[in-house]
Formats: structure tokens, sequence, C-alpha cells
């Protein structure tokens, strides 16, 4: 028996933004569009489930399509660690991840970063030691400005906790840019 496969396509932005979006981008190409795409839009959300309606009856196809997934890399993962682990790394394809960064502790401590700035809601790594998450972007605020903080993956923190250099070790970056890693750790 075949079944099927409802995708829901940009479930975190609300259907007005984008019909709005788009409105004006086409208002750019062509003002008379506008009315057009407007009502396409509509149309197309009020019928959302039937229009994305996806019949298939191979599981793997299944999870492949709902997750935008390669079914090939699927299978690699499945074969090579098992059906739950190659399932959530599937799940966390999807996932936007939390912005994390460095404390540049030559200027500051992590736990008084963390006090100094409470309005950014800023979790420490469960990581690194040096590690901080941020809800929300940090890019333009004054701790990034001052050079407080360098935006880095928790897993590339990882490797100067790993290595764990001495003063006199010789240590060769062969794929430097921007720098995080080396200035971590120096």
């Amino acid at each position: 028996m075949n079944e099927y496969l409802s995708i829901s396509v940009l479930d975190r932005i609300p259907n007005y933004a984008i019909i709005n979006e788009a409105v004006n981008i086409g208002k750019t190409v062509n003002s008379k569009c506008a009315g057009f795409i407007n009502a396409t839009l509509k149309k197309i959300f009020e019928s959302k489930d039937s229009i994305f309606e996806i019949k298939v009856s191979d599981e793997m196809k299944k999870l492949s399509i709902k997750y935008s997934f390669p079914s090939a890399l699927y299978l690699i993962l499945r074969n090579e660690y098992s059906e739950d682990i190659a399932r959530q790394v599937m799940v966390d394809s999807l996932t936007i991840p939390k912005l994390s960064f460095r404390v540049n502790t030559l200027k500051i401590s992590q736990d008084k970063l963390l006090t100094k700035y409470p309005n950014h809601k800023l979790t420490k790594s469960l990581v690194s030691p040096v590690g901080v998450i941020a809800d929300k972007p940090v890019i333009n605020s004054e701790m990034f400005q001052k050079g407080l903080i360098f935006i880095q993956d928790e897993m590339s923190m990882q490797i100067a906790e790993v290595l764990d250099p001495h003063e006199i070790d010789r240590v060769l970056d062969m794929c430097s840019a921007p720098g995080g890693k080396t200035t971590h750790l120096s």
C-alpha cells in the first residue's frame, strides 16, 4: 500500500511574510505582477497540504524527500552506524545551530563575560571551557567589537583542548583562515 508524505515548506516563516517578500521582489521586476504573485501564493498556501503531498512507498525515499537529504548518504550512514544515527543526522541537518563563540581569555574570563552581558542571554558551552552559546547574533555587539570574543564553532574549540600545546611546542596550522584555532592555540 502506498503512503503519502506531507511536506511542510518554510514552517518557521509566517505565510504573510513570504507573500509580502515575494510581492516586493516582484514589484522590482514589474509592478503589474504584484497582484498575480499575491493571489497565486495565497492560493498555494490555502491548499498547501495537497500541493506538497508526494506519493512514495519506499521509506528511505520518504526520508530523503522529507529532509532534503541524499539517499546515498543516508545509506552510507545507516550501513556504517545505525538506522537511528542515520535518521538523527538527517533531522540535525535541517536544524539551525545556535551561535557559538570563544571567549578571549587574554581580555576577560568566561564568567565575567556572562555577568557583564546578561541581556544577550548567553550560556556556557557544554563542549569547551572557553565557549559560549548565544541565542541571537553578536557580530555587532560591544563584546565582539572590543575583541572579547571570537566567533568559532564549539568543535573547532576542541582542537586546542585536545592538542594542549605548551610554550615550547611548535604547531603548524596548514589551513589557517581566518586563524581562529591558531589564536586559540596561542
